[in-house]
Parts: structure tokens; sequence; C-alpha cells
């Protein structure tokens, strides 16, 4: 008999902890204090991982970062909410891998506030999604700030994307779609190009700084289609073009800034390239390449 109770209790002790304690609506995440063990629906007993704090939430469930800290890379699964708040540091910095991997489909997600810095792959790889919200979140130096593979909206904003080989890339194989809206963000010093639309993407920056990268932004819908669309934004020292449209792709201009680029804009193999007359676009080492057309609407 007693065998049998220490066997339960051994076999206890190497649950999950989701399973031990049960999903919660809402979990709490600290570096410093936490356990993966614990159940983390209260606040005294903090998970101490993303992953770990996810692996107790239900569906559409909330992590609340409680102290600055390391949080480990996380995969996630289902619709969630991970934030830290204003004055909070969380960062994640993978050993390997990707930041943050999202196999949601048709679900939420939510990042608020996280460092996600410094890894060989992607810092956020979405592989299906319904809606991906980005908000004042900074990545840095990866081989691709955001990957979106996969037929969804992805939201940014106030967010900071640099020092990687390419900032936002959007591409999904074959027929399908996606949309990136980002807002007052800055995708500075990538290496490639700052936002990317490939294979029926759509991309809308609005109040973004895109400087200092190879291109600020490229649309090159391979044998698709592509639309960059930018409005009240600043490309400025980018050492290809700020802007071009590649293949057919389509990349509208509104009351933006364009300076201080090898190339303005640029269009090529059929690319169009659509400024407005409220646009500045001049002191570029060449303003215009290509045709672009202007049409008010």
């Amino acid at each position: 008999m007693n065998g049998s109770r220490s066997l339960l209790v051994v076999s206890a002790l190497l649950l999950p902890s989701s399973l031990m304690f049960g999903l919660a609506n809402r979990v709490f995440v600290s570096a410093a204090t936490g356990r993966d063990a614990n159940s983390c629906d209260d606040i005294k007993t903090p998970c101490q991982t993303f992953q770990g704090a996810v692996a107790q939430l239900n569906p559409n469930g909330e992590a609340i970062v409680l102290d600055s800290g390391g949080y480990g890379p996380v995969s996630i699964t289902q619709g969630v909410t991970i934030e830290a708040p204003p004055g909070v540091l969380a960062f994640i910095h993978p050993p390997s891998g990707n930041g943050v991997t999202i196999n949601a489909p048709g679900q939420t997600v939510v990042l608020r506030g996280l460092t996600v810095n410094a890894g060989a792959a992607y810092g956020i790889n979405v592989q299906a999604v319904g809606v991906l919200h980005v908000e004042s979140c900074v990545l840095n130096d990866f081989s691709l700030g955001i990957l979106v593979n996969a037929s969804c909206l992805v939201l940014v904003s106030d967010t900071i994307v640099r020092g990687c080989n390419q900032g936002a890339l959007l591409q999904t194989p074959g027929a399908g779609g996606m949309t990136l809206v980002a807002d007052s963000s800055r995708f500075e010093k990538n290496a490639g190009t700052g936002i990317a639309a490939s294979n029926n993407a759509a991309a809308v920056a609005w109040k973004c700084t895109l400087s200092g990268n190879g291109e600020g932004v490229n649309a090159n819908p391979l044998a698709f289609t592509a639309t960059i669309t930018l409005n009240d934004s600043l490309l400025t020292g980018n050492t290809i073009s700020g802007v071009t449209a590649d293949h057919n792709g389509t990349v509208r201009v509104a009351n933006s800034v364009v300076t201080d680029n090898a190339i303005g804009m640029r269009a090529m193999s059929g690319g169009v390239c659509a400024s407005r007359g409220d646009n500045t676009v001049e002191g570029n080492g060449t303003d215009l390449s290509g045709t672009t057309t202007y049409s008010p609407r």
C-alpha cells in the first residue's frame, strides 16, 4: 500500500503543471521568483518562462509579466495574450531557433511589451494565425524579424524591427493572402528590406520610419500580386532604395518623405510606383528610376 502511495506521489511530481493544477484564464510569470511547476494563476506563485505560462492557460488566456528578466522562446498554438507592462524589460533571447513561433489557425494572439533579441532564425515566425497584434515590442538581430507565412492579419504598432537580415517579410506559398498594417513603427538598419511583400501579400505603413535598410520597402509578387501602401512615413538612408516595386508589384506613397536614399523610388520589371503629389521625393542619389505615376483620388 505504501509503495502504491509513493508511486502516486512520484507520478504527480512528474506531471506537467498544467495537468496538476488545471488551466486558468490568467497566469503570472516572473524571471526572478517563478517556477513552471507552480500553480501560476496566483501572483504569489508565478511561472518562470513564457512556455510554462502558456501551458497553463485556457484558450484566449493572458500571461502577465511581473518583473524584468529573460523568459525564453515560446511556441503558441492557441489564442493568447503575453503582456509586459511599461517599465518591465521582458526579453526572449533564444539559444537557437525562433524567438516566438505561432501556429494557431484562426486565433487571436497578442504580444505586448516584449524584447525579442538576437537569434539565428526568426524573431516572430507566423505559421498560422487569424489575427496577430505586435504592440510596443522590439525585435533585434535576427535572420528575419517578422516572417508571415500564412493567410492572416498582422497589426504592428509602436514597434521597432532592427539589425536583421530582413525586417518584415510577408509571403504565402501559392494562393492565399495576408495583410500587415504597421502604425507608428520603425524598421531600421536591416541589411535587406524593411518591409517586403510577395505572394498575395498587402502591407500598409502609416507614420512609420524605414531608415538605414538596404531597401525601405519592396513589393515583389513573384507569380501573384503584392501591394504596399505608405502614408505619413519617412524613408531615408536606405542604401539601395527607399521604395522598390518589382515584377508587377505595386507601391502607393502619399504624404511621405523619401530622401537621402541611393534611389528614392524605383520601378522594375513591370512594377508600379504610384506617388501622390503631396510627397517629398528629393535629395536622393537618384530620385526616380523607372516609371512612376500619380493618380489623385
